[in-house]
């Protein structure tokens, strides 16, 4: 009836040919489906980022630190690089996992869009330098 075409059964033995092609179709189109979801939270049911983050240990200063207060200031401190010393103050906004800064004065640049990594970091990029902040406290 269907000639002598070989189909490799991965489903049911007992399955017709044509009903096993349709099965092994439906299945690889829903885990492709499937995996198509990241995971990744909604615009609007990101947490508030309000919190002091920040690159250092105990023995060791911080050297980069970013405070965001609940009121939408934040402070702004990198000692990293000598002699570019920045400490400034601004308000932040945020939209969904994404930070900004605005409303600020520095004699050097900063990094004014940071965005939500995880529930403890943020992160962002200025150029090629890329810089992780995770809460301190």
């Amino acid at each position: 009836m269907y000639g002598k075409i070989l189909y490799i059964s991965v489903t049911h033995p007992y399955l017709p040919a044509p009903m096993k092609t349709v099965f092994i179709f439906s299945a690889l189109t829903l885990s492709m489906l499937l995996m198509s979801f990241n995971g990744r939270r909604e615009p609007g049911s990101t947490k508030t980022a309000a919190g002091v983050y920040g690159v250092g240990t105990e023995a060791l200063p911080f050297t980069f630190e970013l405070s965001l207060n609940p009121d939408n200031t934040f402070h702004y401190v990198n000692n990293s690089v000598p002699g570019k010393a920045i400490d400034t103050k601004g308000t932040w906004e945020q939209k969904g996992n994404t930070i900004t800064l605005s409303h600020y004065t520095s004699q050097f640049p900063i990094h004014t869009k940071w965005k939500v990594d995880g529930d403890q970091c943020l992160k962002s990029r200025k150029g090629m330098e890329f810089t992780r902040l995770c809460l301190i406290r």
